[in-house]
């Protein structure tokens, strides 16, 4: 499988989710890889968006975070030299990180690693 073909399989399986609206993974500077259910504007903005909590909360020695969002939140786990991030719906607003965002971002890194 190319290297799209296992993002895109790792991206549907957060789109799996209930409460994920819209998925995508960056490197960790917000540079876009992939996105799912997302228009471009908005995977742009939520790139950069992520990219931007994620340098945040690497000063503060985390590695993933959540921030509310009105109705709903936005949701981001790091890996080694990915981004994954989310958009959730309210039923997970103002929760911990969900634990498949966590691992999404490690599957990611193994393909990355895996490409060298």
């Amino acid at each position: 499988m190319v290297l799209h073909e296992q993002v895109r399989a790792v991206l549907l399986r957060l789109l799996a989710e209930q409460a994920v609206l819209g998925a995508l993974a960056a490197t960790v500077d917000g540079l876009i890889i992939d996105t799912l259910a997302l228009s471009a504007e908005d995977a742009e903005r939520l790139g950069a968006a992520s990219a931007l909590l994620a340098r945040h909360a690497l000063a503060r020695g985390e590695r993933s975070g959540v921030v509310a969002l009105g109705t709903g939140a936005l949701a981001f786990a790091l890996g080694e030299r990915i981004l994954v991030a989310a958009l959730l719906d309210a039923t997970l607003a103002g929760q911990s990180i969900p634990s498949f965002l966590t691992s999404a971002a490690d599957q990611l890194d193994a393909v990355l690693m895996s490409e060298r």
